[in-house]
């Protein structure tokens, strides 16, 4: 595995990543404080990051996928440039299935034999080691998504604790 993913090199006591342990980031609320609107929220009530509003470019939208701002000589998009970001094979380095890490030449998140379980499938595709007690696949699940849906916060963020994340 790559370092940062491996639980042994960067494991927490809780059998997380670190850096994806809602114990272990310090947001009061469980959650991976990046991502929480609680903590990191903008007045919008959404995740900095996420709103337009808030890390909007000079062209409107949001800095990562505006064309203008991260345009490369050749007139794409800095990270779709083969000649800019490309590799040996002539792809795109993160479309490049042997630059990915995975010795059998496939991408890595859907390499059974990287990223598989011992029923031979998939994690996070394995009803046996990723199920919900409804028996069914846990992120899509309806009965499990509708139980854990809450009402949204309408002042996320606002009057809350000073913003660490940028």
């Amino acid at each position: 595995k790559v370092k940062q993913q491996c639980l042994q090199c960067s494991g927490c006591p809780h059998g997380k990543v670190r850096k994806y342990c809602g114990k272990c980031t310090g947001c009061p609320h469980g959650r991976v404080k990046q991502s929480c609107a609680a903590c990191c929220g903008c007045p919008h009530g959404l995740v900095k990051q996420r709103c337009i509003q808030c890390s909007a470019c000079p062209h409107g939208k949001v800095k990562k996928y505006c064309g203008e701002c991260y345009a490369c000589p050749h007139g794409k998009l800095k990270r779709y440039c083969a000649e800019c970001y490309g590799c040996p094979h002539g792809r795109v380095k993160w479309d490049c299935p042997r630059c990915n890490g995975c010795p059998h030449e496939r991408f890595k998140h859907s390499c059974p034999q990287c990223m598989g379980c011992m029923h031979g499938k998939l994690r996070s595709k394995c009803r046996e080691c990723n199920g919900c007690p409804h028996g069914r696949v846990r992120g899509r699940c309806p009965d499990c998504r509708a139980s854990k849906r809450k009402p949204a916060l309408a002042s996320a963020g606002a009057g809350g604790p000073e913003s660490s994340c940028a």
